[in-house]
């Protein structure tokens, strides 16, 4: 056996842990480089993200899989090739490539010999970065499936770079436009729009890569004071047969899309799609890691939320959550929204303030 090649990392190390809530943009690009590794069969990728819309710091942002401590370094060649191709950037052995045989990831640690590249590019058609792939053994071509499934994760990088507010020269004249065609105002959440844009990517990515993926409803049910009994929006009512969800102040649902947020992974989406409804979309995840996160957010929710306006009321909210898995519940985006809508729904007429998976 080749000592220089590695193998394919474990498959049955849970998916779902590849980030955390909370983390930061480079852990994101580093759950990306891990997905797209495994989405090959590979055992090495990178992620390169340019400077102009990754960072602050003039330093591009760079996340890498399977590589030793400052390997990662020595295939920039790669990256930097992939950026200025026009398409899929195919090394087939490293060392008979004239472009990358004296690198010094060829000749030393990682002994490269294989690489297939794409690069990333942002709707107004500049290349911001790359995502590479690559093997310690020579290859005779890569999978369409495979090239497929890395022109995916490329392009959700770059809506990732987008949804982030890491705009700047990636959107320039028309970003404006798009963030008020694709964000709900008063959360800045994702709105239906973007949502089912970033759902068909995400269904495409799991039909090719086998991974499971599951869309959450979550609505608003009812809420009720969180200390003294009395109710903090009282003077917003306008009659007891209003009623009290449409009554909730702005900060409410902002903090619910902020609680949402901290409560998922970088690479998954919240969407508000309508008043008091959200939307999760969970990737590369599955039955166990879907039920242990709708328990985190529905948990979250439900934590007491201050008055605004210097008042020393809160409450706590009762939400209901409904749950489709892909494939099981739905091969395509209506059928998975409507999973959850149905799920959730039954879930409030059993009471409310529960969890439901779609019925099989």
């Amino acid at each position: 056996m080749d000592p220089h090649h590695r193998s394919v990392p474990d498959e049955r190390e849970p998916v779902a842990s590849l980030s955390a809530s909370g983390q930061s943009w480079q852990r994101a690009l580093r759950s990306i480089a891990r997905v797209a590794a495994r989405a090959t069969r590979m055992p090495m990728a990178t992620v390169t993200v340019d400077a102009s819309t990754s960072s602050d710091d003039g330093a591009p942002s760079v996340a890498s899989f399977g590589f030793g401590p400052g390997e990662h370094e020595h295939v920039r060649a790669f990256s930097v090739a992939a950026a200025a191709s026009s398409g899929v950037l195919l090394v087939r052995d490293a060392t008979r490539d004239d472009r990358f045989a004296g690198e010094r990831g060829v000749t030393a640690a990682p002994f490269v010999r294989f690489c297939a590249a794409v690069p990333l590019v942002a709707a107004d058609g500049s290349v911001v970065g790359s995502l590479c792939v690559f093997d310690g053994a020579p290859r005779p071509d890569v999978a369409d499936d495979d090239v497929e499934s890395l022109r995916d994760l490329a392009a959700l990088v770059v809506d990732a770079i987008v949804h982030n507010g890491r705009r700047r020269e990636l959107l320039a004249a028309h970003d404006d436009a798009r963030r008020l065609a694709t964000t709900d105002a008063l959360t800045g959440l994702s709105n239906r729009r973007m949502l089912e844009d970033m759902l068909d990517r995400a269904l495409a990515l799991a039909r090719r890569t086998g991974h499971a993926l599951a869309v959450l409803m979550i609505g608003l049910d009812s809420y009720d004071p969180a200390d003294d009994g009395s109710d903090p929006f009282d003077d917003a009512r306008a009659g007891d047969d209003v009623d009290a969800t449409a009554l909730l102040p702005d900060h409410v649902l902002v903090e619910m899309a902020t609680r949402l947020e901290r409560g998922v992974r970088e690479h998954d989406l919240v969407a508000r799609v309508g008043e008091d409804e959200f939307v999760v979309v969970l990737q590369a995840v599955d039955r166990a890691a879907v039920a242990e996160a709708a328990g985190r957010l529905h948990e979250g929710l439900t934590g007491a939320i201050e008055a605004a306006g210097g008042r020393s009321s809160s409450v706590r909210l009762r939400v209901s959550v409904g749950v489709a898995l892909h494939p099981a519940d739905g091969e395509d985006l209506t059928s998975l929204l409507r999973g959850a809508d149905l799920a959730m729904h039954d879930a409030k007429d059993h009471g409310g303030g529960v969890r439901r998976f779609a019925a099989p």
